[in-house]
Order: C-alpha cells, then structure tokens, then sequence
C-alpha cells in the first residue's frame, strides 16, 4: 500500500511542476525541489484543505506550486497574509488549472502587491 501511496504522491508532485513550469505561481520566479531558501524551495500548495477535503488530495486542479515562503504566507501558519481568489469573482480560489489572482498584504493589511497568474 505505501509504494502505491509514493508513486500517487510522486506523480501528483511532478504534474505540478509540470503544468507550472517550476515557477511559483504567485511570484513567477523559477524553484527547487530542494533548496534550504524558502523563497526559493517549491511546495506543492493545496487550494481546499487536505484535512477538510481528504478526496482532493491528489487533485491537480486543487494544487498549484508556491515558494515554501508564499505556501506559509497563504495557509493559517502566515496568517493568511496571502490570499488567492478567483481574478473574475474576488471569490476563493478553488481551481488552480485557471488564473489565480494572489494579493499579498501586510499584517496590518495594507495591499503590498497583486497579480494574476
């Protein structure tokens, strides 16, 4: 059961990358697989919770590559000091095969940049 559970989890991992180019979405600049620079080691970042949406898990459209940094800066261990949403509604984003806007804040929440990707 666990090798079915690494190659699922391989193949998920290397179709991110694929389909994002090795870029962090919300930057564009180019990251490693490993790397002990977080604004440079790529994570595979969830859309909807794996906790909350365990049938999601490998689900390309609800996972797209961030920087470790941006990861925790959009997740509750940043304090959600980045937010993607939906460029078309403001709503959350919840399909990363479509264009994301990422507005990152302060923690005062002033606006320090936006884009879409």
């Amino acid at each position: 059961m666990r090798k079915s559970t690494d190659a699922k989890e391989k193949a998920f991992r290397d179709a991110i990358w694929t389909r994002d180019g090795g870029v962090c979405r919300a930057t564009r600049l180019p990251l490693d697989r490993h790397s002990e620079n977080l604004d440079r080691l790529g994570d595979c970042a969830h859309l909807l919770p794996r906790s909350t949406h365990p049938e999601l898990k490998y689900d390309t459209r609800n996972a797209l590559l961030l920087s470790r940094q941006n990861h925790i800066r959009s997740d509750a261990r940043g304090g959600y000091i980045l937010k993607l949403t939906d460029p078309d509604t403001g709503a959350p984003a919840v399909d990363a095969s479509r264009p994301i806007r990422f507005t990152a804040y302060t923690k005062a929440g002033h606006v320090l940049w936006t884009r879409v990707s």
